[in-house]
């Protein structure tokens, strides 16, 4: 089908939604070279999978951005469709940080990039094809390949992709994996507090088990370093 660029004519206003194609209405698409997903401005945003494209946003400089996804959405100036059969192979073996999420992973991320390290957080391609319900090989060569494109050694990634560990991680030839834990009851306490108690303890402790589990399986393949979690608080700056 080749590479196209389209104008962005008008975007949803959710700031945490799973990234999707539908979160942009797009005017008709201009023909490009397919170097052009790999220009500065250009980073993945999401798959359509159906029909098997990437989808890029070109923004400007949002190196930096604690929610890169949201950023992504919120500056995007126009979309780059390109087949995913299109995109060379990935070769890439980033470090992968997982977390249970409310455990001080921004302030990791912050002294990653103190220290120098090229480290974005939360792609959110990666959360969906955690989400898509399926473990295929079209799924992890289309991790591999749009991740090719993120000049970052290490990705922080969403709570959600603790769903499918092992498809994520197997998107890449050797990745190197962090999982950040945190105290059981100060992690419920702070989910308690984040959720203004509208989500129920049952519902928490399902989340609890599917890290716990998704640790396990990534520990079964992987080397995995275990790090200590901190209250989010913690982690403003």
């Amino acid at each position: 089908m080749g590479v196209t660029e389209h104008e962005i004519l008008a975007r949803t206003t959710h700031p945490t939604s799973l990234s999707q194609p539908a979160d942009f209405t797009l005017g008709p698409g201009r023909p490009v070279a397919l170097p052009r997903v790999f220009d500065a401005d250009a980073s993945p945003y999401c798959f359509d999978l159906p029909n098997r494209l990437l989808l890029c946003v070109s923004t400007p400089d949002i190196a930096g951005s604690t929610f890169f996804y949201q950023a992504q959405r919120r500056q995007a100036r126009t979309v780059i469709k390109v087949a995913v059969d299109e995109l060379p192979d990935g070769n890439a073996s980033p470090t992968l940080i997982f977390s249970i999420g409310r455990c001080g992973s921004t302030l990791l991320f912050r002294a990653f990039e103190a220290a120098g390290v090229a480290i974005v957080s939360e792609p959110d391609y990666f959360t969906q094809a955690a989400l898509a319900g399926a473990h295929d090989r079209f799924l992890q060569t289309a991790l591999g390949r749009a991740t090719h494109l993120l000049p970052y050694a290490a990705i922080k990634l969403r709570l959600e992709c603790n769903a499918a560990p092992l498809l994520i991680a197997g998107a890449f030839r050797a990745p190197k994996i962090i999982f950040i834990l945190r105290d059981p009851v100060d992690w419920a306490s702070s989910h308690h507090r984040q959720s203004r108690g509208t989500i129920g303890a049952a519902q928490w402790v399902t989340v609890l088990k599917g890290s716990l589990f998704a640790l396990a399986q990534l520990a079964s393949a992987y080397d995995v370093r275990e790090a200590p979690g901190t209250s989010p608080s913690s982690a403003a700056v």
